[in-house]
């Protein structure tokens, strides 16, 4: 615990910062454009979009270090907060057989992240392996194949598998950019953090403006379809862009740490279904019902999105306890499979 909240906090808030990303996205995405139909609440999205992949280059910047203990513990998270949505489904299943089959926990979760991330999880091992022992040409050329599988196949639709970004191959290109960054963080560092964020701003800026200009024709869905996809180039940029910004950062704060630890859950029960989900969306609704300037509802739906991180980190850290349980039962089964 002591050695978590002492590490350098730059990732720590990007960690957070993107979970804000990811609150954001799914409330304009689900809930303020659908009710508005405002080319800007549909181009805000391409901004936002970039939590889930600065989540993933983290993992790669570090390095996953897969252990029974770790897996038990994000298992077990994952696990403890998906028992409202098991609930829900059991409580309104039609048979036996669908009772059954709700019980398959990860397999039926509509989180699809988690489920990517824990692939990537067990498969990180040999992707530590090959980042290790490969040349720097060999790695060049894994991640040029991924290139060609997941942003190529992926974003012309070649592979129906591959469309959405959303799978294994594209997480291991973005863990395996993490690691590009990490190799390359003293030649990116001629680039000062004022730099950094300055490209990021005018980058969305000209990206928000360009699909609000273009959004009813054939330039719009272009832009959308380069801009927006997991799988699209524009949104790497966009994320490594942003992720540099905080790889240049130089602090230190126990307090981020410990809401940093907090990150995963927050990604967890707020797209919890249909219960955090719903309420989520009433608000949201209720501000787009309510509030007609739209600066004012801009700001409204920000404020809703920090109070989500407010309940959230304070519900798992009443959790704690567990946690430290779970993690305890990962160190017995850690020393039992070692020895």
């Amino acid at each position: 615990m002591s050695s978590y909240l002492n590490r350098k906090s730059n990732f720590e808030l990007l960690r957070i910062v993107s979970q804000f990303y990811i609150i954001l996205y799914h409330i304009f995405c689900f809930f303020i454009y659908p009710n508005t139909g405002v080319a800007f609440h549909k181009a805000i999205q391409m901004t936002f979009h970039v939590g889930v992949i600065d989540f993933v280059l983290i993992s790669g910047y570090f390095g996953i270090r897969p252990s029974s203990k770790g897996f038990i513990k994000l298992l077990s998270i994952f696990l403890v907060y998906s028992l409202p949505y098991v609930f829900y489904k059991i409580t309104t299943a039609a048979d036996l057989k669908d009772i059954c089959s709700q019980l398959l926990v990860i397999s039926r979760s509509p989180l699809w992240f988690v489920k990517t991330y824990i692939y990537l999880y067990l498969f990180s091992p040999v992707l530590n392996l090959h980042i290790k022992h490969s040349s720097v040409r060999q790695k060049w050329y894994v991640i040029f194949v991924l290139f060609f599988v997941c942003i190529y196949m992926g974003m012309v639709k070649g592979d129906d598998s591959l469309s959405s970004g959303k799978n294994l191959p594209n997480f291991i290109l973005i863990y395996l950019l993490g690691n590009i960054l990490m190799q390359y963080k003293d030649l990116l560092a001629k680039i000062s953090q004022k730099r950094w964020i300055i490209i990021y701003i005018v980058f969305n800026l000209i990206l928000v403006t360009l699909y609000c200009l273009f959004s009813n024709g054939i330039i719009g869905k272009i832009i959308w379809h380069i801009s927006f996809i997991y799988c699209s180039p524009i949104l790497f940029i966009n994320a490594i862009i942003f992720f540099m910004f905080f790889a240049q950062m130089n602090i230190k704060s126990k307090f981020i740490n410990w809401i940093a630890k907090s990150s995963f859950a927050i990604y967890l029960i707020h797209g919890n279904r249909p219960y955090a989900y719903t309420l989520i969306g009433l608000a949201s609704v209720y501000c787009v019902n309510h509030i007609t300037n739209p600066i004012i509802l801009f700001i409204s739906i920000v404020l809703l999105a920090i109070a989500i991180i407010v309940i959230t980190v304070s519900i798992d850290k009443l959790l704690t306890p567990l946690w430290n349980l779970f993690e305890r039962l990962g160190n017995y089964m850690f020393m039992r499979l070692k020895f």
